[in-house]
């Protein structure tokens, strides 16, 4: 929802309670047709329990979906069919497991974009060059080094179904709008929309935005089995990136799929994007 993501971004205190002000007037209209009750608006989080009350059943179960891979990567489980809010409490429960402790101090909105990013979590067995290819890539990315993260990227780069990539037509990637399917596309036309975004967004704030995504978030880890559904073949090294709040529609902001190229080159070959 656009009020979440505004309120999870607001420059102060005071915008952050106009957005809730805003929310709460809209609860009863937005929970008309449902056979639930608004959340209790005297309670913290109540804005994120209304977005899986409210999101699409094909977002509900694509965050569903998500969670639930997350977790088995991690030795845990998710019970069968969950309510929204049993899946909005799992989501929010599993964040806070998969969140380490940092003693790191806490860094200002407008750090530099010179401050190193923290590497991705690795999981056990993947490959220490697949492992140094995915740092490297993951720090210029954060630094909003456009030049350095794109020769990461191979010749040809699949889009996978659902990506944002896939949804707008005026980006240039496609002709339309459907994110049913994975879409292959050359390497250098994505390279070419990232620099449009990098440029317009400009490498202090890009960094300050990426920065969000702290320990906890950002992990890498080895595809056992080859899975084509997910774009994955055995022994692939996929860099997964979690939104802080697990977003409006899925928990997955990111995910890189690394495979090694014949020359022996660790290299981005599928990837999906919702920030």
């Amino acid at each position: 929802m656009k009020l979440l993501q505004e309120f999870e971004t607001a420059p102060s205190a005071d915008r952050q309670a106009s957005v809730l002000a805003e929310a709460q007037k809209k609860l009863p209209q937005w929970y008309a047709a449902l056979d639930v009750a608004p959340p209790d608006v005297h309670k913290s989080g109540w804005l994120k329990l209304a977005v899986y009350d409210l999101m699409p059943d094909d977002a509900f179960q694509a965050a569903a979906f998500t969670l639930r891979q997350s977790m088995e990567r991690m030795d845990s489980h998710l019970p069968v069919n969950l309510t929204r809010r049993e899946l909005s409490d799992a989501a929010q429960a599993f964040s806070e497991a998969v969140r380490p402790p940092s003693t790191r101090p806490v860094q200002p909105a407008s750090a530099p974009a010179s401050a190193p990013a923290d590497p991705p979590a690795a999981a056990a067995g993947v490959d220490s060059a697949a492992k140094d290819a995915a740092n490297d890539f993951w720090r210029a990315f954060a630094m909003g080094e456009f030049q350095t993260a794109a020769k990461s990227y191979a010749p040809k780069v699949t889009i996978l179904a659902g990506s944002q990539w896939l949804s707008d037509p005026r980006l240039g990637l496609f002709d339309d709008s459907d994110t049913t399917k994975d879409r292959d596309v050359d390497g250098d036309k994505l390279l070419g929309v990232y620099r449009k975004l990098f440029d317009s967004v400009g490498k202090d704030r890009w960094a300050a935005t990426i920065a969000k995504f702290g320990p906890g978030h950002v992990t890498l880890w080895r595809a056992e089995t080859t899975d084509k559904s997910a774009g994955l073949q055995k022994d692939d090294v996929v860099l997964t990136v979690t939104k802080p709040s697990g977003g409006s529609s899925s928990l997955t902001a990111m995910k890189l799929v690394f495979r090694k190229s014949p020359a022996g080159k660790w290299q981005v070959v599928a990837e999906y994007m919702d920030f």
